[in-house]
């Protein structure tokens, strides 16, 4: 690449063919080779040196962050939201949305990859209405909203799903309330990795296929409310609420 030697550090190795005169970092500076000097680069230092990988971590984590920025405010990003239902009003970008409720046909697991672009979010509804998302969502598309680690408020409806939702939602470190409501296939018997979120303090599941013995006692002790509501449950599952402590 460029004529590098294997054992130069050069502009190149970050870039291809890339030949810069001047790149300056904190006290660190480095001067590029030109056509007639490609043996390495010069650098100049007012104190300790940095070492080589230190510089090359610099350099990829300005570059992840510059294609993160860039992603957000995609033409075609913006274009995919909105056939979704995100409003997002002239002038603003994808980052700049930090509430949606979506509901419609256009929703499927795969479309979820683009709400997950929405980095600011911290409220998401998606609503099934009278079931028009039963059998299109059933819960690996959750996957991708990972990344979506502002998001505080979740609120799913009209799905149907398995126990494998508590895994995907365990994922989001700020989540404080988490509603489930018309969520058909979840029998509520593997709740435990709920238990993995910090700050969680309001579960509602309402006319959802709970088992009647669910051992609610696996939830984070935090939990200081817990809505059951047009859901059959038994004995057993009552005396697990006595091991929540703000209840």
């Amino acid at each position: 690449m460029g004529g590098a030697h294997a054992h130069d550090f050069s502009i190149a190795e970050i870039g291809q063919d890339v030949q810069a005169e001047s790149i300056t970092c904190s006290r660190f500076r480095l001067r590029g080779g030109g056509p007639g000097n490609t043996d390495g680069v010069d650098r100049s230092m007012e104190g300790a040196g940095m070492r080589r990988n230190q510089f090359m971590i610099l350099a990829c984590i300005f570059a992840f962050a510059s294609a993160r920025t860039a992603n957000a405010a995609d033409p075609e990003v913006i274009v995919n939201l909105r056939r979704l239902g995100v409003h997002i009003p002239a002038g603003k970008t994808p980052d700049d949305i930090e509430r949606v409720g979506l509901s419609g046909s256009a929703l499927d697991d795969e479309s979820l990859k683009w709400i997950a672009l929405l980095h600011n979010l911290r409220d998401l509804a998606i609503l099934g209405g009278s079931g028009n998302l039963q059998g299109r969502i059933q819960g690996p598309g959750l996957k991708h909203l990972s990344d979506l680690h502002q998001l505080e408020i979740l609120s799913l409806s009209g799905m149907d799903m398995t126990d494998a939702i508590f895994g995907y939602i365990a994922v989001l470190p700020n989540l404080t309330t988490v509603t489930l409501h018309k969520i058909q296939g979840v029998s509520g018997k593997n709740i435990g990795p709920l238990r993995r979120l910090p700050k969680l303090r309001r579960i509602s599941f309402t006319v959802v296929s709970l088992s009647e013995s669910v051992d609610f006692s696996v939830l984070p002790e935090c939990l200081a409310e817990l809505i059951v509501g047009a859901v059959p449950i038994g004995d057993a599952s009552v005396v697990t609420l006595v091991k929540l402590p703000h209840l």
